[in-house]
């Protein structure tokens, strides 16, 4: 297989697979999982795998992780 193959075989690979709305906006994740956490400000959902430490801020909106829970559900567009 040559070079342009092989990368095409990648690209697709890492091509979204998912599209999650929420109400500060849109993001295109290429994993199958529902989110686990979601930010309090953005709304933007992320994975506890992402970080080392849930102590972290949002770099865009500068809001904290909340758990997605049954009480808490995921907040949707």
């Amino acid at each position: 297989m040559d070079n342009y193959a092989e990368q095409m075989i990648e690209s697709f690979h890492r091509a979204p697979k998912k599209i999650i709305t929420y109400p500060g906006g849109v993001t295109m994740v290429t994993r199958q999982d529902k989110p686990e956490l979601q930010f309090d400000d953005c709304h933007k959902p992320s994975w506890f795998d992402q970080y080392e430490s849930l102590f972290i801020a949002c770099q865009h909106c500068n809001g904290h992780l909340s758990f997605i829970t049954a009480e808490a559900p995921f907040r949707h567009k």
